[in-house]
């Protein structure tokens, strides 16, 4: 009876060694399987490689100094509420967003600006920030980079051949 309790799961070992191994050939269904998770091991990481390299075109960095037209409105954003220049900031954004910041008021706008901006940046210098763009030829988002820490990224698009915050 002990002899048998021990053989056991000796066999039982051996039935899931014969059943996980891939090689064995009388398998033809784990075999298979192996084939297609070969298959599917190589397609994902054919897609992987294809799009960290579609992604490392679509994304540029750039510091106040050296921007990219995609960068443009944030810049322009920062620029008006350091400045106080509400055609400034009118020109940052879409049609769409200055839409509905009409009906608030410009003077409203820029002063809740200033106030967000102060508490997140202090009294800033455009030298502070480094900004990521992440899109294509048509829209995208804008990484915005303060002294090393980043901050939600930007909606932006392109309107009449010009780049505008599509976002409040």
């Amino acid at each position: 009876m002990e002899g048998s309790k021990m053989d056991a799961p000796f066999c039982t070992l051996i039935q899931d060694v014969r059943l996980h191994n891939f090689h064995y050939p009388h398998n033809r269904e784990n075999h298979t399987r192996l084939r297609k998770m070969k298959t599917f091991q190589r397609l994902f990481t054919n897609a992987l490689l294809v799009g960290t390299f579609v992604l490392g075109f679509a994304t540029s960095t750039a510091i106040a100094g050296d921007t990219t037209a995609q960068t443009q409105p944030v810049i322009a954003l920062l620029k008006a509420v350091k400045e106080q220049d509400h055609k400034q900031l009118k020109s940052a954004f879409s049609e769409k967003m200055r839409a509905q910041y009409e009906k608030e008021g410009w003077d409203k706008v820029l002063q809740r600006y200033q106030e967000g901006f102060k508490t997140a940046f202090g009294d800033y210098k455009l030298d502070d920030f480094t900004f990521e763009y992440k899109g294509d030829n048509e829209k995208g988002a804008v990484s915005v980079i303060h002294k090393g820490k980043t901050f939600p990224s930007l909606s932006v698009i392109k309107e009449k051949a010009k780049w505008k915050l599509n976002e409040r």
